[in-house]
């Protein structure tokens, strides 16, 4: 039904986030008998069979994102591993859907965080995605910056874009930097579209919290150091708004689809999503890109989810077992 429902947007507007929680507590291993049994199996085959064909006729792009605890840094083997398993779900997920053959098919994109501070070089994010990703894990991950653990500076430094591809969100570049506005034509810029491999870049805007500039100017760009002298932090400016409420931030953002389709991060999802897009649509603007869709839950009566999670608790499965206090089955 979100697809159907996407489909039905104007073309620019066609690019989808799918829940990591599609099927919830899939990596937890305390309910591995439930995902394993070949019924469970077939019916979620038969669930995501077709999404890529339904997807490529309507020019819609698909993509994931698992959450920040994804560390492939990190020097504990205990926190990588669970880190593998969580990216190894979202790539049976896209296979199912029927990506990851190739890299980034279709534009498809499982996206994490780094840590430079765990993994200087990113040596480790390195050898993790070479040697012990599935191929589809590995033809579909990509390594967004952020403001504080894994900056733009460090991510080209490193030259980890040689082996994965690069989202860059300038929201948390504009943080991490200081208030840089960074423009479609920084050689840095072309570090990130280069890692794509002539498959069209992917990106990330947002904008910080109109909670937190109440009487800022929607027609003039936030002023990092003004706002820094008024007592607001990094950690304070980093939260996402709930709507696209600066439209000169907006300005900014539309002149980066020059080179890159981008994700609208915000609480107000598909709501601040079409607020760009009315903003910006008509020739020479945003046409032919895509923004970021993510559907506001008044927007459908049923989602994906519903769909996936009511099949969940109907299965036969929960016949067979008997949920204790622990929550444990036996």
């Amino acid at each position: 039904r979100q697809l159907t429902w996407l489909s039905q947007q104007p073309v620019e507007m066609r690019l989808f986030r799918v829940t990591s929680a599609l099927v919830p507590l899939y990596t937890v291993p305390d309910f591995s008998f439930i995902f394993n049994d070949p019924d469970f199996k077939t019916m979620l085959e038969n669930g995501l069979s077709g999404v890529r064909e339904f997807a490529d006729f309507h020019q819609i792009r698909l993509c994931t994102h698992p959450g920040q605890f994804t560390n492939i840094c990190s020097p504990e083997e205990r926190i990588v591993k669970n880190a593998i398993d969580e990216l190894e779900y979202h790539a049976m997920l896209a296979r199912l859907m029927g990506y990851g053959d190739t890299w980034h098919s279709s534009g498809f994109a499982i996206n994490i965080h780094a840590n430079i501070s765990q993994d200087p070089e990113l040596e480790r994010f390195r050898t993790v995605v070479k040697t012990r990703l599935s191929k589809e894990a590995s033809n579909l991950i990509t390594l967004e910056n952020d403001e504080f653990s894994c900056t733009v500076d460090d991510i080209v430094a490193s030259k980890i874009g040689d082996d994965v591809a690069l989202v860059l969100d300038i929201h948390h570049h504009f943080v991490a930097s200081g208030g840089e506005y960074i423009q479609p034509d920084d050689p840095r810029v072309q570090v990130f579209k280069d890692s794509w491999r002539g498959v069209r870049p992917l990106g990330h805007y947002s904008v910080s919290s109109e909670e937190l500039l109440k009487d800022h100017s929607k027609t003039t760009l936030p002023n990092f150091s003004a706002l820094e002298e008024e007592g607001l932090t990094k950690t304070a400016l980093r939260a996402h708004s709930h709507l696209m409420w600066n439209e000169a931030a907006n300005k900014w953002a539309v002149s980066h689809l020059s080179w890159t389709d981008l994700e609208v991060e915000s609480g107000g999802k598909n709501l601040s999503s079409k607020q760009v897009y009315d903003q910006y649509k008509g020739p020479g603007k945003i046409m032919n890109y895509k923004l970021f869709i993510l559907l506001d839950e008044k927007s459908l009566k049923r989602s994906a989810k519903d769909d996936v999670f009511e099949a969940f608790m109907t299965s036969f499965t929960f016949k067979k077992v008997k949920i204790v206090k622990t929550g444990k089955p036996q």
